[in-house]
Order: C-alpha cells, then sequence, then structure tokens
C-alpha cells in the first residue's frame, strides 16, 4: 500500500493529472517571466534577461513539447498502444518536481544567497578554504533540497511513463533516464529558446 500512496497517476483522472499539469506550466512561465529565471532544458535553472511573459510561456513549451514528442516516440516504438495524454501527463507532472526548485530558487533571500556564494566562489577559487563554514553548510543544504527535486522529477516521470508504455522491464527505465538527460543536454546547447 505505501508503494502506490505516492503515484498521482494511480489516483487521479487523466483530466485532473492534466489541468495539474497546464496549471503548474502556466505558474512556472509567470514565475519565471516576473523574476528574470528559466529552465533551460528540463534540468537546469538560469538567470535570464527580462522576459515578456509570453515568451517565458512559449521557452517553457519549447522544453515541454521536445520531452513528450521525444517520449512519446520511445513510448511508441516499445509499445504501440501508448496514449498520447498519458505520456503529456507523465511530463507535465515530473515537471512539478522542477517548479518547485524554481519557487525555491526565485524567493529573494535565496536568489541573493545563490548571487553572493557565486562571486564568493569565483573570489576563493584558488584558495576556497576561506569560504565560512556556515556558507558551504548552506549550499549544502540547497544542493541537497535541488537534488531531491532533480530525484522527484524522475521518478514522477518514471512512474508516469511505466504505466504510459504498460513496462514491466528494467531497460525502459534506464533508457526513459538516458532519453532525457541526453534531449534536455541537447537543448541546452542548442538553445532555441527565444
Amino acid at each position: 500500500m505505501l508503494k502506490n500512496s505516492w503515484n498521482p497517476f494511480i489516483h487521479n483522472s487523466e483530466l485532473k493529472l492534466l489541468v495539474i499539469g497546464l496549471v503548474g506550466f502556466v505558474f512556472a512561465a509567470l514565475l519565471s517571466s516576473y523574476n528574470d529565471v528559466m529552465l533551460l532544458g528540463a534540468l537546469k535553472i538560469v538567470n535570464t534577461k527580462p522576459m515578456l511573459w509570453y515568451v517565458s510561456l512559449c521557452n517553457l513549451g519549447i522544453t515541454l513539447l521536445a520531452n513528450i514528442l521525444v517520449l512519446y516516440l520511445f513510448a511508441i516504438l516499445r509499445f504501440a498502444k501508448t496514449r498520447f495524454i498519458d505520456v503529456v501527463n507523465s511530463v507535465l507532472i515530473a515537471h512539478l518536481a522542477m517548479y518547485l526548485l524554481l519557487l525555491i530558487t526565485v524567493i529573494p533571500f535565496v536568489s541573493d544567497f545563490l548571487k553572493s556564494m557565486e562571486f564568493l566562489v569565483l573570489d576563493h577559487i584558488d584558495n576556497p578554504t576561506g569560504i565560512s563554514v556556515d556558507k558551504i553548510g548552506l549550499m549544502l543544504v540547497f544542493a541537497f533540497f535541488s537534488l531531491a527535486c532533480l530525484i522527484g522529477f524522475f521518478s514522477l516521470l518514471l512512474k508516469g511513463m511505466k504505466i504510459a508504455m504498460n513496462s514491466k522491464v528494467g531497460g525502459d527505465t534506464i533508457a526513459i533516464v538516458l532519453l532525457t538527460l541526453v534531449l534536455n543536454t541537447v537543448l541546452q546547447f542548442i538553445n532555441i529558446y527565444l
């Protein structure tokens, strides 16, 4: 029972998942627009120049659409009866974990701390022992939170995709993770964002 208690794909209708995913998408786009940050690919948050809300919506849409299409193509090749809506919901819901990280990143004191740490690390690149232990501790807390969000992203993505594909093969898990990592790395390098 505990195993299935945190699986939104089992306990919610596809319409509810779609609505929650789309609301998260719009929220993240607006958050990005008003705070000058964006998800570069699905897995990296970067500071950016100011963007209008519709540009932010388009940029996030590019990431989501690329992930949906690549994962749907993979799913169809593995299980011909895979429904497009199930892949869409898997990608949208998985991104909620990254939207949480985005939200935490734009909180003013967190944002200021991250910027100050970036400059502090650059100033002490030759002598990292000059960085105070409390600042390193806070950075580790943020790093663990970021890692937890990343694990949450992949956990939700894998749960949704395995249900969508009717997969019980462990190799599918590895393939989905690798496809997602490669695709989002490519998205970062080619930078097709507005």
